[in-house]
């Protein structure tokens, strides 16, 4: 209502003024706009360039891999309220809300569904989660807990995605690809000062702040913080074994494993963080940057493995991650603590997690190549003793799981500047279960037709990482349906582990300084999907656990995904737009365990931003997100349709006030069996000095 009585009155203002200076005003403003989005003498200052193809800077036009990035400015214009909702930006990502806040986030194939599986989604075994090379995926269960992100979206330089499965640079948890944040680490000598607040309805607000500051032009220093609270759109939830909506406060009622009733059925994310960021440069061959961080979070969605389509997980931590890179060595080291709470209100959901990582390599370099080992370590333990009772624990003990990588990565030139071709290979050994060792490989070949054109060919093959829910599991766990009152949870330790082989073609093309296209097709081999079986041996009286769940390969079966992945692009001083779609098609071998219909064949992302109104005081985002119907459960869900749009005004210096529009247009649940989604209306400023 408060925007279209502004509209209304800016209307009249313009129809009340003299006719012959709107007729002008008009044409001039006709002019200027056509002029600002040809641009003849624009010119790019800056190439892009991309970090995470190498593991080293390096321009986008000499990556043999398919990726994308979200800018800075981009990430500012869009309006984005979450990390997660900002990769709506890029090809090949499906991002839907589960309540207001709470996301889920698939790559490309994402959508394979166990017949059965009410919860509509495998949460685990896609794509990888890095900020600035430390890992995020929970390796509990191998999802990520996006609300438990220490930083936020004022803290991120730029966002890089890669489409390949590049297990090869990274490790386990890359079947699909890797999103990697790079952060922002102070950029000026003098003290500056950012902030920003948003208050939208659903009792929503987001508020960020930084600082940062250098000494001279070697040391820079970067302070930021942030706080969220939204709540949900709807205030009951989806009951599968009654089929119909529920109210929260009576979850006693239904299910005889909660303890309390939930306390925080309204709420739909709350989340805070503190970061700090130090960074010396010696020379420009030489850098070390420490990240220091605290967080705190609640969410709301679908995260208990309980007949609830709805539950509340809590986390928190602190971490620390440096990474150092002299001349040609690069060592990363991160070490994150905390505790995390799946299903607030249950038993068994408890425990408290300890994640490091550290890798290190050296390249070696000659006339027409260069060759570079790496070797990686990780450590993650995770402890319920502290909480609950023994027969209601996740382990009942404290437990972990590590390994030990090594990858060797050659380049060679055969044509200077024009073609070589890329050799990697990466072995990785786990404990305490080594009959989990994979060999990773990659070949691919890179061609320059020019300066504007680039192809390149490569074949890869990526394995998962063992997480310690699904295959480290021998423990017992209490079920009200079954005689004795439990069941055991056995060790599936010899289960093979999910495989992707992919073949991709992918070709970049740049017209000028203005236009540019990237497109990737793609063929891609899943194996050894797993699923949890049950055995009842109760016919033998010598049998301790005469019910039985262990996790087993599904014998003959595999899937198989081609598809397209196009973004094409167009920028200038004021105007930027492009377009980015996937096209994909799904088979298996067989159709008794899987249900492909649930995949969505195709999804788009339109955006736009023009910053040259009232001499660039004004400018104007409008995002539209598609993403194709698909049946889940026997059930057809309607084309998801999203539109977003965010206005500012200059008003002093680069101080702004803005309008940011959410969910335009659209009225139900973006994911099966979860609330609507309500349009979100919010209002702020982005101050800085």
């Amino acid at each position: 209502m408060k925007i279209q009585s502004l509209l209304t009155l800016l209307f009249l203002f313009t129809w009340l003024s003299p006719k012959a200076q709107r007729i002008d005003s008009l044409a001039a403003f006709q002019l200027a706009v056509k002029e600002d989005i040809l641009d003849k003498n624009y010119t790019k200052t800056k190439k892009l360039q991309v970090y995470t193809a190498k593991k080293y800077w390096q321009e986008l036009q000499e990556t043999d891999l398919a990726v994308h990035i979200i800018s800075q400015k981009e990430i500012q214009l869009s309006g984005a309220t979450h990390i997660a909702e900002v990769l709506r930006l890029a090809p090949s990502m499906i991002v839907r809300q589960a309540t207001n806040g709470v996301y889920d986030v698939q790559m490309l194939m994402g959508e394979n569904i166990l017949q059965g599986n009410p919860f509509g989604r495998v949460p685990h075994h896609q794509f990888l989660l890095l900020i600035d090379n430390m890992p995020y995926n929970d390796d509990l269960k191998g999802n990520i807990v996006w609300e438990a992100l220490p930083i936020d979206l004022h803290d991120i330089f730029q966002i890089e995605i890669i489409n390949n499965p590049i297990s090869i640079l990274y490790g386990g948890n890359t079947l699909t690809g890797v999103v990697h944040i790079i952060t922002q680490k102070g950029k000026t000598e003098n003290l500056q000062v950012e902030a920003s607040t948003m208050l939208a309805n659903n009792d929503s607000y987001l508020h960020r702040i930084s600082l940062q500051a250098g000494i001279g032009e070697k040391w820079r220093f970067r302070l930021s913080g942030h706080y969220h609270s939204l709540e949900r759109f709807g205030k009951n939830i989806y009951l599968f074994s009654q089929r119909r909506f529920v109210q929260p406060d009576s979850l006693l009622f239904f299910d005889s494993q909660a303890r309390q009733r939930n306390g925080f059925n309204s709420a739909g994310r709350q989340n805070w963080g503190t970061n700090a960021w130090i960074t010396f440069s010696p020379s420009t061959k030489a850098e070390v940057s420490l990240h220091v961080f605290l967080q705190n979070s609640q969410a709301q969605g679908r995260f208990s493995p309980t007949d609830l389509a709805l539950s509340t997980r809590n986390s928190n931590s602190i971490g620390a991650n440096l990474n150092l890179r002299a001349n040609k060595f690069q060592i990363q080291t991160s070490y994150q603590q905390g505790k995390r709470d799946f299903a607030v209100g249950y038993q068994g959901n408890e425990f408290d997690f300890s994640y490091f990582n550290s890798s290190f390599s050296y390249q070696i370099d000659w006339k027409n190549g260069q060759l570079r080992p790496e070797i990686q370590s990780w450590n993650t333990t995770f402890n319920d003793l502290p909480y609950s009772d023994s027969t209601s624990r996740i382990f009942n003990r404290k437990v972990q799981n590590s390994g030990l990588a090594y990858s060797l990565h050659l380049q060679q030139f055969f044509l200077p500047n024009k073609w070589n071709i890329n050799i990697s290979v990466r072995n990785e050994h786990f404990t305490p279960n080594k009959a989990h060792a994979t060999l990773s490989l990659r070949i691919a070949t890179h061609w320059q037709i020019s300066n504007a054109q680039q192809i390149a060919l490569g074949f890869t093959q990526a394995h998962a990482r063992p997480f310690l829910y699904d295959w480290h599991r021998n423990y017992t766990q209490p079920d009200v349906n079954l005689p004795d009152g439990k069941r055991l949870l056995a060790s599936a330790e010899r289960v093979r582990l999910p495989q992707n082989q992919q073949i991709s073609l992918q070709y970049r093309l740049a017209l000028g300084q203005k236009f540019g296209l990237m497109t990737q097709l793609f063929q891609q081999t899943f194996k050894n999907y797993t699923f949890e079986q049950f055995f009842d041996l109760s016919a033998n009286p010598e049998e301790p656990y005469p019910y039985l769940y262990r996790y087993e390969n599904i014998a003959d079966f595999n899937t198989q995904q081609r598809g397209v992945t196009t973004k094409i692009a167009y920028e200038n001083n004021q105007f930027q737009t492009n377009l980015s779609f996937t096209l994909q098609q799904n088979t298996q071998t067989n159709s008794q365990y899987f249900d492909l219909k649930s995949t969505p064949n195709f999804w788009a992302s339109w955006q736009a931003s023009y910053q040259g109104l009232l001499n660039g005081k004004v400018s104007i985002f409008a995002n539209v997100y598609y993403l194709a119907n698909y049946t889940l459960s026997a059930q057809n869900f309607e084309p998801l349709l999203n539109l977003n749009t965010k206005i500012s005004y200059k008003f002093w210096k680069n101080n702004v006030v803005f309008a940011n529009l959410r969910n335009i247009a659209f009225d139900h649940a973006e994911i099966p069996f979860t609330e609507t989604i309500r349009p979100l209306y919010g209002f702020g400023a982005e101050v800085n000095f």
